[in-house]
């Protein structure tokens, strides 16, 4: 009930549930879909984003015509139906810990409460394949699979999820079983490689224009300048700090390159018209060698600060109150640090590597905690199994009394 509530309130508070640009880009294409035209504009065909939440929100804004609010709605009940899933895998007590968890960490519902990606990913997609891989057999591997090419076509940053299940399942010696979640990826993957083919003339099951120059451009930038520095960018605009650090200069040498605007920003190659996404990630991408090349101490620091940064948020919009916020970080950081005792914990199951796939996948490129919106939920299984192991310990076991804890790992032994 507390979820519910949660939920609620959260739909409510975050209307009209427009994120950022992100947003208004996933309607532009979820609408040309639904005019069976992959496109942003209607005339060009998409290369950097892929067509799995496009495609949702063809059907259920365009196509069964429902409000936006509704659609906002059924994420959050599908992510409320990924917890009670979650839920399940855990026994009595630690499923205890993690619904309370739940209650009182509104960063997943906050997460999904907008037109963006992350709660298909979150809800239906990640705990499912986690469910499914609670008791790995043969169908339940292929279904794992198909999941995860499902989740691909919605986050391509998880392509890699099938071969570390099938590297998983090698390590345990399940040799004949590993390619089974590939094979089943694949397949899932085979029309949109194919439409690929057709449209670009290359077979990707991924899409052809990549955003990594664009991004790890960025991660070279920041610790270097602030958000507020950074962001400017999107307004076509140098701040003095932009100006004397050098930003501003090599943004303008790139778009020179290209013909864009001389302060076009760089931060996301959609931005740029289709002609030239490839070809400005390319050079990003060679400028961004070339600057962790130059210094790499300071390349190194931010990775690492990525550890911790990838998980906890940073600064909160300025709409909220700083009591609230200091709450927020500091709720965050407690179950980020018993997560990984958790995950220790857990070490010989499936839960804790997918866990910390997305995290390890984003350690090189630029920060944005959202990117581990999809591991949420198993992040607070694991801090659940943790706080379960530290009250069985023998000083809070006295108190309990009656009440003796049951071991949260029965589940996944």
């Amino acid at each position: 009930m507390l979820v519910a509530l949660q939920f609620i309130a959260v739909l409510l508070l975050t209307a009209p549930w427009m994120r950022s640009a992100d947003s208004a880009r996933y309607l532009a294409l979820a609408k040309n879909l639904s005019a069976g035209f992959f496109s942003p504009d209607g005339t060009t065909p998409e290369a950097v984003w892929a067509p799995g939440y496009p495609a949702i929100l063809a059907a259920l804004h365009y196509g069964a015509g429902l409000h936006l609010a509704v659609v906002v709605f059924l994420q959050l009940a599908l992510v409320g139906a990924a917890i009670a899933l979650a839920a399940r895998t855990l026994d009595r007590t630690a499923r205890l810990f993690f619904l309370m968890l739940c209650a009182g960490y509104p960063m997943i519902a906050l997460y999904s409460s907008a037109v963006m990606s992350e709660a298909v990913a979150t809800a239906g997609l990640t705990t499912l394949a986690i469910w499914l891989l609670r008791q790995p057999s043969v169908g339940h591997l292929i279904a794992a699979g198909a999941t995860c090419g499902l989740l691909t076509m919605v986050r391509p940053d998880l392509a890699l999820l099938p071969f570390l299940i099938a590297a998983y399942l090698v390590l345990t010696r399940r040799w004949k079983e590993a390619v089974l979640p590939i094979l089943a990826a694949a397949a899932v993957l085979t029309p949109y490689a194919v439409w690929n083919a057709v449209t670009f003339g290359k077979p990707s099951p991924l899409p052809v224009a990549s955003a990594v120059g664009s991004s790890l451009y960025l991660a070279t930038w920041q610790g270097k300048l602030p958000p507020s520095d950074l962001n400017a960018l999107y307004q076509q605009e140098a701040t003095p700090m932009a100006e004397a650090s050098g930003l501003a200069r090599e943004v303008r040498s790139v778009n020179e390159s290209v013909g864009a605007p001389p302060l076009h920003p760089p931060w996301n190659p959609f931005l740029y018209p289709s002609a030239l996404q490839s070809d400005v990630n390319s050079r990003l991408l060679a400028l961004a060698v070339s600057r962790i090349q130059n210094d790499p101490l300071s390349y190194a620091k931010h990775v690492v600060r990525n550890l911790w940064a990838l998980w906890n948020t940073s600064s909160y919009p300025p709409q909220v109150p700083a009591p609230i916020a200091w709450i927020l970080a500091v709720s965050s950081a407690i179950i980020f640090v018993l997560a990984l005792g958790g995950a220790w914990l857990t070490r010989r199951t499936f839960l804790p590597y997918v866990t910390f796939y997305l995290a390890g996948v984003h350690l090189l490129l630029h920060t944005e905690a959202r990117y581990t919106a999809p591991s949420r939920i198993l992040l607070l299984m694991l801090a659940a199994v943790a706080l379960e192991r530290v009250l069985r310990l023998p000083y809070f076991s006295r108190l309990q009394g009656p009440f003796a804890l049951r071991s949260g790992l029965d589940a996944f032994r």
